[in-house]
């Protein structure tokens, strides 16, 4: 069993000062003798004069301890003391006091090594030490030596004071604080004035929660020892408890004024500003006393909730994760621990924070939908299911209940959630929410009766509001009928023009119908009556797309540039007129968190790969994807990153991770995972994960192109081109033309896969990708269709180095020299490092019979290639024969390894030339 420590000393400056030169030792202590008990200034200034002159006097050491102690001032008085008894003063009157002042600084051990001297001292001087000696041995835990001591102290002196105050330290070690309280009321019957029986009563009281009874005791303990900190900590913590919080303040303030430190008056302090909700003090004193190891529950409460007011969710779960287990289920701090989770995105622990958690006020009920709300806002459906559970009611009471679980049902794709809309109509018939959402629920699952007999209500109950119009304009918009919509929107207009969806609506129609001058004029009431709104600024911006539209839009910008909507729409702007690096500057100053729009993070990605920042690019889809797990669109787009960079396999792993994990049921992504099966060219794979997807509700023909896709890497073309003709009527994208070719010619049917590709160029005149795969397969059969195809490309891409390199080398074999040179001359300039086209170039080079500058091309390209492409090789050989370099040809030719039929027969010829 282990007593707090009771008493705790803490050091204060002494003040010296002189001493005339013609008294001695004595008359200073003479003197210090005769002063009366509140001249304690004028005492200790003799004392420390007497040990200025005489510093081994015994007495005037022994006086001037007894006079720190009186004041509570421990490290004084055991310093003198100490010196008293070196010097041998009288060892029955130091002892019980040198143990009281160890006790103040609570060194225990050296209060029980002065039983040493036990035998010499008088049957008083033994109990009034044994008092002491019995609290130093609960404080080192050796409780069983103090119940001897008491023994001992009750047999040397029986009802003694100090054998009394011994035996109130033990009982209250014990926490039997009734029999501690008679004891010690029974010492200050004895000894009225006995300080530590009135410390000690005082923290009986506080024990037995009787705060009102400790802070008196407190204070006359304070009074009685004016230089004892601890006292001052103990006080306010007493009136922290009665809340009374200034006056425990202004004495916590008094220790941290000289120590800032001191974790108890920091304690103090946080717990009082936490109640006065100052949150941003509570937090910093309660770290700073959470760093000295303080009360590590209470000030980790009063950290975690301060933080949470404060917004600061990150050291809001920092300090509250290690003890809200420790919480009752319906304890506050739990819920603002789960919101904390929610914030900084780790969605999945939510269910377990609040798991037990029963919702039995409206306040729960509001809390648990507003979660399960934002939950579902994140796309983490399957938590705010779960979260749902425990905020809706079985049977809802009152329209509000049926209300907020309605639009929460229908958020979480259950339809029952109409029927708690209509519940909560008929409950209360003028809930303008609950009709406003219902008429738009409505409008969503194409109810439309349902939606047009709320609009009927609402244009007699409130003639004079546009919502009865707006409502009927969003089911005629819906149905695809616009002369209705413009009508009803007309009219919800004339009602009121501080109408920004009717403004809107209007605009978008008038753009529809042509009408430019109309648009304008619509647009420009809405820019005034809606001055700061995101998206009537970006219609206003895309009608008018000028100086002075694009400057309202930036000064609204800078005159709040906290305003994220404004900023993310000045970036678009930025985006548009091709100013990467300021989007880069404004849409980066906004800090992300799982709870960042789609929006924000797609600007962040455009403007960096606009300055072709790939890896920032890169890093920013990562962040996004730790962010917010829920998102799939950085998984998507991280995907193709990946793919476009040939990376295929860390592409797939992204993707099969995702659907292990909070995408299990994301469809695109499976579509996802199914090509890249196919682009890896796992045909086994592809085609055991078809069999597990194909009974999605996937169109017929995406089916076909699957199949299709699989039976072309299975180089079963037949099948293939069944498959990919009917996926490409269904979607004729160049990227399918090109694989149904590419089927085509599997099947040995080339003629058709160039007709194929013709008659797709026919109507995509622009798609180079699909003329650069008819122009490789004109190659061997129409050179010259080749060479145009090529030509047609570089009209486009006038700097393409493989189509200039092609039409370079065609050109070359059709005779065409000075056209081929011209080619392959521009081909070098881009791609002077890479073999094909050095080799190209070197080779027309030697048709113009340059012969010593083809052989130095070729040397480059035969070093380049390190020897291993042998149609470079055989190219090198033929150059160094045409520059009688036969001895240097003989020795290269003998070194080729590995030729084809057609290579072989050319080695043989250029042998023959040797």
């Amino acid at each position: 069993m282990k007593l707090a420590k009771i008493l705790v000393g803490i050091g204060v400056i002494s003040t010296l000062a002189g001493c005339g030169e013609s008294e001695t030792a004595f008359t200073h202590i003479e003197k210090a003798k005769s002063f009366k008990a509140s001249e304690i200034d004028l005492k200790l200034i003799a004392l420390k004069n007497a040990v200025q002159l005489e510093p081994k006097n015994a007495e005037a050491r022994y006086l001037l301890g007894e006079t720190y102690l009186s004041q509570g001032f421990g490290v004084g008085a055991v310093k003198e003391l100490e010196k008293a008894y070196s010097f041998n003063y009288d060892k029955d009157a130091v002892i019980p006091l040198l143990a009281r002042a160890y006790i103040l600084t609570t060194s225990d051990e050296d209060v029980i090594d002065l039983s040493a001297d036990f035998s010499v001292l008088s049957k008083e001087s033994k109990v009034h030490y044994l008092a002491y000696k019995v609290l130093a041995d609960i404080r080192t835990n050796n409780v069983e030596q103090a119940e001897q001591d008491i023994t001992l102290a009750e047999q040397i002196l029986p009802n003694n004071a100090y054998a009394l105050l011994a035996n109130g330290y033990l009982k209250m070690a014990k926490g039997e604080f009734d029999d501690a309280k008679g004891a010690v009321n029974k010492t200050l019957t004895i000894l009225p004035d006995q300080v530590d029986a009135i410390l000690l009563l005082a923290q009986i009281n506080t024990a037995l929660r009787e705060h009102a009874e400790a802070t008196p005791l407190y204070l006359r303990y304070a009074k009685l020892q004016p230089k004892s900190n601890i006292v001052i900590l103990l006080l306010a913590q007493s009136l922290l408890q009665e809340k009374k919080f200034l006056e425990a303040e202004r004495y916590a303030d008094s220790i941290l004024a000289a120590a800032p430190n001191q974790p108890l008056a920091n304690y103090i302090k946080a717990m009082s500003q936490f109640e006065l909700k100052n949150y941003q003090k509570a937090l910093e004193h309660a770290e700073s006393a959470l760093k000295a190891q303080y009360n590590q529950a209470q000030l980790k409460l009063i950290a975690g909730v301060s933080a949470y007011f404060l917004g600061n969710y990150e050291i809001s779960f920092f300090h509250l994760e290690d003890i809200v287990k420790f919480l009752v289920p319906e304890h506050p701090a739990r819920k603002m621990f789960a919101v904390s989770q929610l914030q900084l995105g780790m969605v999945d622990d939510i269910s377990e924070t609040l798991e037990g958690f029963n919702s039995t006020t409206k306040e729960d009920e509001k809390f648990l939908s507003s979660l399960s709300y934002q939950l579902a806002e994140l796309g983490a459906f399957d938590n705010a299911k779960e979260v749902a559970k425990q905020a809706m009611a079985e049977t809802p009471e009152s329209a509000e209940q049926n209300m907020r679980d309605g639009i929460l049902k229908l958020m979480l794709n259950d339809p029952s959630g109409l029927q708690n809309l209509k519940e909560a109509v008929a409950l209360k018939p003028d809930l303008l929410g609950a009709e406003l959402a219902l008429a738009y629920a409505a409008i969503q699952s194409k109810d439309y009766d349902q939606a047009i007999e709320i609009s009927n209500q609402w244009k007699e109950k409130y003639p004079d509001q546009p919502g009865s119009y707006n409502i009927l304009a969003a089911v005629y918009l819906k149905q695809g009928l616009l002369g209705e919509a413009k009508t009803a929107l007309t009219k919800s207009l004339e009602i009121s023009q501080k109408n920004a969806f009717a403004l809107l609506e209007l605009t978008n129609l008038a753009m529809l119908e042509s009408d430019k001058d109309e648009a304008k004029r619509l647009s420009s009431i809405a820019v005034q009556e809606f001055p700061s709104n995101a998206n009537i600024l970006r219609q206003y911006f895309s009608i008018h797309n000028n100086d002075e539209a694009f400057e309202r839009i930036k000064e609204l910008y800078k005159s709040d540039e906290n305003n994220q909507a404004i900023g993310m729409l000045y970036t678009e702007l930025l985006i548009k007129g091709k100013k990467f690096t300021e989007a880069v500057n404004v849409i980066d100053a906004y800090e992300t968190s799982v709870k960042t729009p789609k929006k924000l993070w797609q600007l962040k990605v455009i403007s960096h790969s606009g300055l072709n920042n790939v890896h920032k690019a890169q890093t920013i889809l990562e962040d996004w994807m730790r962010v917010n797990p829920y998102h799939v669109e950085p998984i998507i787009l991280l995907a193709d990153y990946y793919s476009r960079n040939k990376d295929t396999d860390t592409a797939l792993n992204l993707v099969e991770k995702a659907l292990r994990n909070q995408h299990a049921n994301n469809n695109m992504l499976k579509m996802g995972k199914m090509q890249l099966l196919i682009d890896k060219g796992s045909v086994r794979e592809a085609k055991r994960y078809f069999e597990e997807i194909k009974t999605l509700s996937m169109k017929k023909y995406v089916a076909q192109g699957i199949e299709g896709k699989i039976a072309l890497l299975d180089k079963n073309y037949s099948k293939a081109v069944e498959l990919l003709t009917a996926f490409y009527k269904a979607q004729p994208t160049s990227k399918n033309a090109i694989l149904l070719s590419s089927a085509l010619q599997g099947d040995n049917k080339g003629p058709q896969a160039i007709e194929h590709l013709e008659a797709y160029l026919d109507t995509n005149k622009n798609d180079q990708n699909a003329r650069a795969v008819l122009a490789s397969l004109y190659l061997s059969s129409e050179p010259n269709k080749a060479i145009a195809a090529y030509k047609e490309i570089l009209k486009q891409f006038p700097n393409n180095v493989l189509v200039l390199n092609n039409v370079a080398w065609l050109s070359m074999e059709q005779g065409a020299l000075d056209e081929a040179l011209s080619f392959s001359e521009r081909a070098y300039a881009v791609a002077p490092e890479v073999v094909n086209v050095i080799d190209t170039y070197a080779m027309i080079l030697l048709k113009h019979d340059k012969k010593s500058e083809a052989l130095n091309h070729l040397a480059k390209a035969y070093d380049l290639s390190e020897g291993k492409d042998n149609e470079v090789t055989l190219n090198y050989v033929e150059a160094l024969i045409t520059n009688s370099r036969l001895k240097k040809a003989g020795e290269i030719l003998s070194s080729i390894k590995g030729a084809t039929a057609s290579q072989a027969k050319r080695k043989a010829t250029l042998q023959n030339k040797l």
